[in-house]
């Protein structure tokens, strides 16, 4: 017997990735044999398919309650599909990603390059992935691995570097429980900043979205915040409020994605944007 610190790493990914799974677990029960004892140290590998049960609500706030709350590290894996959407999300996957980083938590995103069997290639997935990759490219430093085996062999090599260094996972579990207001800050896009700062001075204090076969409107008060009603424009809108809610600044009132209100992270971080401008 002995006391070890309990590291739970989320393995998240669309359904064709499937033998990266079981790498994963090998990864673990590896560190666990070689390092447990000795580093005080050991990690638990879930997935939805084997540690989430039957509960109601959106299936995805299922999975965020059920395993990505408590999830130190999660493990992403993307090959030749994106993932089913979510209301806050392209994929499911990207969502628990973009999650775990506003919640200042580790996220170890891989991307595989090994062949795919003509018949089974979505093009439109495909190109969903792509777009993904170039997405994260910009707030995530990911690896792209071309087997099975390198994927195996990366991510033993990289939890090693994560899990050695004490000081490092400790910086994590610190940053998961306090969000860093002024981190946040720094790092929201403009459209999300924009959109903060609408709802915050407005009266209300809410965003209200109003989506028909007539356009997209996101209201502060009775000011329409997406007046351009291009495609462009309202991906650009809709990709804003989605980073609000997964940086949790605003929270969806009543689960329908129609009603937004401010939360208190959400007014610590406007009130970091001026000192940022």
């Amino acid at each position: 017997m002995y006391d070890a610190r309990v590291h739970e790493v989320l393995f998240s990914a669309p359904s064709d990735v499937t033998d990266e799974i079981e790498a994963a677990r090998r990864v673990a029960d590896e560190w666990n044999r070689t390092h447990g004892r000795s580093k005080s140290s050991l990690v638990i590998i879930k997935h939805w398919s084997t540690d989430s049960y039957p509960a109601s609500g959106k299936p995805q706030e299922v999975l965020n309650n059920q395993l990505l709350r408590n999830a130190d590290i999660v493990v992403a894996v993307f090959w030749a599909r994106a993932g089913t959407p979510t209301c806050e999300s392209d994929s499911g996957t990207l969502e628990e990603i973009e999650r775990q980083i506003a919640a200042g938590k580790h996220v170890m995103v891989y991307f595989l390059d090994k062949p795919i069997n003509p018949s089974k290639l979505d093009m439109d997935q495909a190109a969903q992935v792509q777009t993904i990759k170039t997405r994260l490219g910009e707030s995530v430093l990911y690896a792209t691995v071309a087997t099975t085996q390198e994927f195996e062999k990366e991510l033993t090599r990289h939890i090693a570097l994560l899990l050695s260094n004490a000081q490092s996972i400790e910086t994590i579990i610190a940053n998961a429980s306090a969000p860093d207001a002024k981190q946040i800050a720094r790092n929201i896009s403009r459209g999300a900043r924009d959109l903060l700062t609408s709802a915050v001075t407005s009266t209300s204090a809410h965003l209200v979205v109003v989506a028909s076969s007539n356009g997209y409107c996101i209201y502060a008060d009775n000011l329409n915040l997406v007046s351009d009603q291009s495609r462009r424009e309202i991906a650009k809108a809709k990709r804003a409020l989605q980073e609000l809610v997964s940086s949790e600044l605003v929270d969806d009132e009543n689960s329908s994605g129609t009603c937004f209100e401010i939360t208190a992270l959400g007014y610590e971080v406007y009130d970091k944007l001026p000192s940022l401008v």
